[in-house]
């Protein structure tokens, strides 16, 4: 049988396949909308307060070259382990990543994994790293060195550690700027 529209169909063209709905989280036949909120049990009362969550979302990232650049200007640099963390004091209300893992970390696949466990390392320390001297978040820039795969705990020690480190030297270095109190 062909169709009484020859334009849309030839004879020898195939049907249209049709797909099986996904049985995911979102409604039925609803493309884009919200998940359905799993059932509150009764005796837990229903809030629409949702905890703190650890996310990275593209307010935390570094994405201009301009931004990269000014982190490496500043010259306050950190190693820890196999990671190299450059920072940048800024006025922005949340820490934000920069990554710039190179090819002497290894093939694509490697550098591909390092980037994911240093970004899940930011993202579930973010809220607990250390501010700067006098207000501002740190723009962060982390680069790597080439190791052996490593866990994520690793990874999340190694961050903090360089983190913390970068926040004393800024201390530091802000002491200076002011003159210090010397007691001669």
């Amino acid at each position: 049988m062909t169709p009484s529209n020859p334009q849309t169909r030839t004879a020898t063209s195939r049907p249209k396949r049709t797909r099986t709905p996904h049985p995911g989280p979102f409604p039925q036949g609803e493309r884009g909308a919200k998940p359905v909120p799993s059932p509150v049990p009764a005796d837990e009362p229903e809030t629409h307060e949702t905890p703190e969550r650890a996310l990275f979302r593209k307010r935390h990232r570094i994405a201009h070259d301009r931004d990269y650049a000014a982190v490496f200007a500043a010259k306050v640099r950190k190693a820890r382990g196999p990671l190299v963390v450059f920072a940048r004091v800024t006025d922005h209300p949340e820490h934000r990543l920069g990554l710039s893992i190179g090819r002497r970390v290894g093939p694509a696949h490697e550098r591909v994994r390092v980037k994911r466990m240093v970004r899940e390392a930011f993202r579930l320390e973010r809220a607990g790293l250390p501010l700067p001297p006098g207000g501002g978040s740190l723009d962060l820039v982390v680069s790597a060195r080439a190791h052996d795969p490593r866990p994520l705990a690793a990874y999340r020690r190694d961050l903090v550690g360089a983190v913390e480190a970068i926040a004393r030297e800024l201390a530091k270095r802000a002491e200076r700027a002011r003159g210090g109190d010397r007691d001669v």
